[in-house]
């Protein structure tokens, strides 16, 4: 039998994206928080990848989009991303 269908997470509640991006935050920097990011371990199409391994095993590829992400948060979150030199362990802050 095997699977239909497969979902991936493609952007985090915590707004990491798995795919490169040059979306910019609301003061004109860059987003940063993605597959494309200098500090990121890998500079590969996470999304792109995986959907195309699905399509080409028979296999319907679906994607889950994280919509709730505060804007401050996440700009906490991308200086402490930046100072700790992109270590992928995000310390959380009390807003």
């Amino acid at each position: 039998m095997g699977a239909k269908y497969a979902w991936l997470t493609a952007k985090h509640g915590c707004g990491f994206l798995l795919w490169p991006t040059n979306t910019t935050l609301p003061d004109g920097s860059p987003y940063g928080y993605d597959v494309s990011a200098p500090d990121c371990p890998t500079h590969v199409d996470i999304v792109k990848v995986w959907m195309d391994e699905l399509r080409s095993r028979g296999i319907g590829p679906g994607l889950y989009y994280s919509l709730k992400v505060h804007m401050q948060a996440l700009q906490l979150s991308l200086l402490d991303y930046r100072l700790c030199g992109g270590v992928h362990h995000l310390q959380r802050r009390s807003l």
